[in-house]
C-alpha cells in the first residue's frame, strides 16, 4: 500500500486508488501522515478536521473516522505490509514503512544528495535531487484547502513546509546544472520557476547566471530590471546584495558572471590532475574496444598527445603565468596551443557522467572559439 501527500492526498493499494469517506477522512489521513510513526493527540485531528470551528461532539466524530479508515485501509491491505492505525492513550498513530510514503522517500532522496555533494559527486547528486522531485504531483495536500470554511491549521504549516522544502530542492538542483556547465538546458526551467515566482531570489539569480553564460546578457540583464522594478513597487526595496553582485558582473562585459566570491576562470593544476585521469581513463577504453593495430597506435598517439599538453601547461602554471580557460585571451602561445589540443581531445565525450564539471563549464559558455568545440 502507497500512500501519498506530494500532491492530492491518494491511497493506492495493488495499482488502483482506495477511496477514502469524503473530505473529513482526508483531512484526518493527511493529519497522521504529516505525522507518520508518531501519536497524534485528537486535539489536533479535532483542528486538522474542522479547523477553528469544531461542533460539541468533534472527539466522537474523529474516533468514528479513525475507526471507518481503520477499517477501509484492512480492506484495502492485508500481510506484514499492512499500515497499522493505532489507539494510544489519547491519540492516534499510524506505522507504516518509509517506502509506503511519498514524502519520506522525497526525504531520503535529499538526504542522499546531500552526501553525494559533500563527497564531490555532483552527477549523483544531481540525480537523488530529480527522482526525489519526481515524486510530486501538485502542491502538498493539493485539494484540502478551506473547504466549507475548515482548514485546519496544522494541515496548511504542514503543506507549507513541504512546498518549501521542494522550492529548496530546486534550487539545490539547478546550482548542480549550472555547476555541472548546463546552463543552455537549464533556461527553460528557469524562466518557468521564475514566472511561477517572481521574487524568489535564488531562482532569479540563477536564471541571470543561465543566460549570461548563455551568451544572452541584454536578456539577463532585463530579468534583473524587472525584479528591481517590481520589489521597489511593491516592496520599497532593493534586489539583495548577490543579485547586484551578478548584475555588475554582467554589465562587465570583459568576464563572464560567476557566483559572487566565486573562482577565477583560470586553470589550476588540481583541475589538469582531474582531467588527466578522465581522458586517461576514456582513452584505455577506446583504445580496448578498437580492433587492429592501426588503431591502438592511434589511441596511444592520442595519450602522448595529451601528455605532451599536460606537462606544457603544468610547465607554465609553475613559472607563476596564469592560463586563461579562453583561446581567445592573449596567452603565451605555447601554453595556448597546448590547452587547444586538450580541448579537442576531451570534446567528443562532452556527454559522459565523468566529464570534470569545471570543464563541461568552459564548453558550455562557449568560450572555445574553434568549430571543433560545438
Amino acid at each position: 500500500m502507497e500512500f501519498r501527500i506530494l500532491g492530492a492526498v491518494e491511497v493506492r493499494a495493488g495499482g488502483r486508488r482506495v477511496p477514502l469517506e469524503g473530505p473529513r477522512q482526508e483531512r484526518l489521513l493527511a493529519a497522521l501522515l504529516l505525522s507518520a510513526g508518531a501519536v497524534v493527540p485528537v486535539g489536533r485531528l479535532v483542528d486538522a478536521v474542522w479547523g477553528e470551528r469544531p461542533p460539541a461532539t468533534a472527539s466522537r466524530q474523529v474516533r468514528n473516522l479513525a475507526g471507518g479508515l481503520r477499517r477501509r485501509l484492512g480492506t484495502a491491505a492485508a500481510g506484514p505490509a499492512a499500515p497499522s492505525l493505532l489507539t494510544i492513550g489519547a491519540g492516534y498513530q499510524l506505522q507504516l514503512r518509509e517506502q509506503q510514503l511519498d514524502a519520506r522517500m522525497f526525504t531520503r532522496h535529499l538526504a542522499r544528495a546531500r552526501h553525494a555533494a559533500a563527497v564531490q559527486r555532483p552527477v549523483e547528486a544531481l540525480g537523488e535531487l530529480r527522482a526525489g522531485l519526481a515524486l510530486w504531483r501538485g502542491p502538498a495536500l493539493d485539494g484540502l484547502g478551506d473547504a466549507g470554511g475548515a482548514a485546519g491549521g496544522a494541515l496548511a504549516a504542514g503543506a507549507v513546509a513541504l512546498d518549501e522544502q521542494r522550492l529548496t530542492a530546486l534550487e539545490d538542483c539547478l546550482d548542480l546544472e549550472l555547476e555541472l556547465g548546463r546552463h543552455r538546458r537549464a533556461v527553460p526551467e528557469l524562466a518557468s520557476l521564475v514566472a511561477q515566482f517572481p521574487l524568489r531570489d535564488r531562482f532569479v539569480g540563477q536564471l541571470m547566471l543561465a543566460l549570461g553564460r548563455s551568451g544572452r546578457r541584454v536578456e539577463a540583464l532585463a530579468v534583473y530590471r524587472r525584479l528591481a522594478e517590481r520589489l521597489a513597487a511593491e516592496l520599497g526595496l532593493d534586489p539583495g546584495p548577490e543579485l547586484r553582485a551578478t548584475q555588475q558582473a554582467l554589465l562587465r562585459t570583459d568576464r563572464q558572471p560567476t557566483r559572487p566570491g566565486g573562482p577565477p576562470s583560470l586553470l589550476t593544476n588540481s583541475q589538469l590532475t582531474v582531467l588527466e585521469g578522465f581522458l586517461s581513463a576514456r582513452i584505455d577504453v577506446a583504445g580496448g574496444s578498437m580492433a587492429g593495430g592501426e588503431a591502438a597506435r592511434s589511441a596511444e598517439a592520442l595519450r602522448s598527445a595529451v601528455g605532451v599538453a599536460l606537462t606544457g601547461l603544468r610547465a607554465h602554471l609553475a613559472l607563476g603565468a596564469e592560463v586563461p580557460e579562453s583561446l581567445r585571451h592573449p596567452a603565451a602561445p605555447p601554453a595556448a596551443a597546448h590547452w587547444e589540443l586538450l580541448l579537442r581531445a576531451a570534446a567528443p565525450w562532452r556527454d559522459h557522467p565523468g566529464f570534470p564539471s569545471w570543464l563541461a563549464a568552459v564548453f558550455e559558455r562557449g568560450d572555445p572559439s574553434g568549430p571543433g568545440f560545438r
